[in-house]
């Protein structure tokens, strides 16, 4: 039952993933690179991420984020989200948003995070006795 549910998870993740994917090369494939100064800027940010740390391997992913100002007095707002996989074959995927409204009286912060972490460990702390982990990580937060 673990199984499905890691490959249901592990699917899941790369239709997210390509969906961003696919959404990156078509903002970088519509936006015109040119110097002139009365262009609107674009509220979209989509980058690659790449990482390697020991307890996730190494990860590839993609950042997605928005800036959107409610009204002319408070301070633009951002809204992201986030998925990566590793060679672990670990996933993860967030959104979070940071948003100022109502003349820059109200705040909210607000995010979600979830994924499947899943370790090999060939000589678990030194101790030469080999290891294997599943953790879920599920983590929200609002202000």
């Amino acid at each position: 039952m673990n199984n499905m549910k890691s490959l249901y998870v592990n699917r899941l993740s790369w239709k997210i993933l390509s969906s961003l994917l696919i959404l990156q090369l078509v903002f970088f494939h519509s936006v015109s690179f040119s110097n002139e100064a009365d262009e609107k800027e674009s509220p979209w940010l989509i980058v690659p991420t790449i990482s390697s740390d020991p307890k996730l391997g190494t990860s590839i992913g993609v950042l997605g984020g928005y800036l959107y100002q409610f009204d002319e007095a408070s301070t633009p707002s951002m809204f992201g989200v986030k998925t990566s996989y590793s060679t672990m074959d670990s996933t993860i995927s967030a959104f979070f948003s940071q948003m100022f409204f109502d003349e820059n009286r109200q705040k909210l912060i607000l995010g979600h995070a979830q994924g499947i972490i899943q370790n090999d460990y060939n000589d678990f702390l030194g101790s030469g006795i080999s290891a294997q982990t599943t953790d879920e990580l599920k983590a929200s937060f609002f202000r």
